[in-house]
């Protein structure tokens, strides 16, 4: 129940933190949280789902997720690729929700604040500092940078802090994260902190290699997209004179590979498949 004074003094809407008679705060503050919605690579998912536990209520990225570009393996001695086991390493573009809404808000939430991200945890990333949000906004943000967490077969927990008190301390990252910076933040005031936690469960579907080309690919000395066309010149040709005398012509033609699934490829079965069709095209 608010009190008189609160009533008297603090309006809705009102931009002062005013203090009642016994010197104590009054409640006159904004009051950050989510909307139910999360958006992680292209799949939709809601916060603190009810069967949180259950493997169904994973949010189920598969390769067609990742931000073009961003999966490299790990191919490191020590890395779960050497070992035989996932590729790693990936990029996933994350949207949520902001919103400050009655009744528990009372007026804007100030800027300067920073949101937080843990993977299983562990502190992920913290965000810039957030400008202000009025009275009854909801608005949509999508995280500077994405997601970049390493692929495996397990069910993982996505959390987030909305205007951390932790925004400006190091935990548990290395000093040349943005949480180690100097740069101004501030902890805003807010009516409860109790609803500015949020997490969702996330997990790798597609547990299987997706083996696709570049963007592009050189014949001769031409950089062509693929679906382009390509316009050779005479430096662009080799000639070659075989043991018998005859002289062939040819292109070198070069090709990138990339794989954005969760396993390694099977070169064996690549080339014994590629054999099997250069048969089936003489046949």
């Amino acid at each position: 129940m608010l009190s008189e004074s609160y009533e008297r003094h603090c309006p809705l809407g009102a931009a002062s933190q005013l203090r009642d008679e016994s010197g104590g705060q009054c409640g006159c503050t904004g009051d950050l949280s989510l909307d139910n919605l999360v958006i992680l690579g292209g799949k939709e998912s809601f916060w603190d789902p009810v069967d949180f536990a259950s493997d169904d209520a994973a949010l189920c990225l598969d390769a067609t997720d990742i931000v073009p570009g961003s999966a490299h393996p790990d191919l490191g001695r020590d890395s779960s690729v050497a070992r035989g086991g996932f590729d790693t390493n990936a990029t996933y573009d994350l949207m949520y929700f902001e919103q400050n809404m009655p009744p528990l808000a009372r007026t804007y939430v100030d800027n300067n604040y920073r949101n937080m991200i843990y993977w299983d945890g562990v502190l992920l990333d913290v965000s810039e500092n957030r400008p202000r949000i009025p009275l009854s906004l909801l608005r949509n943000v999508r995280w500077d940078g994405g997601l970049s967490v390493a692929r495996d077969g397990l069910t993982h927990n996505l959390t987030m802090v909305l205007n951390s008190p932790l925004a400006g301390t190091e935990v548990g990252v290395a000093c040349d994260s943005r949480v180690c910076t100097d740069a101004f933040w501030e902890l805003q005031p807010e009516a409860t902190r109790t609803n500015n936690v949020f997490s969702v469960p996330v997990k790798f579907c597609g547990n299987r290699a997706e083996v696709g080309p570049g963007t592009f690919a050189f014949v001769g000395r031409q950089r062509v997209p693929w679906g382009g066309t390509a316009c050779l010149e005479e430096d662009d040709v080799h000639n070659v004179t075989l043991a018998d005398g005859t002289v062939v012509f040819g292109v070198d033609i070069a090709y990138s590979e990339m794989n954005t699934g969760l396993k390694v490829r099977d070169v064996g079965l690549i080339a014994r498949r590629s054999r099997a069709e250069r048969r089936a095209t003489r046949t």
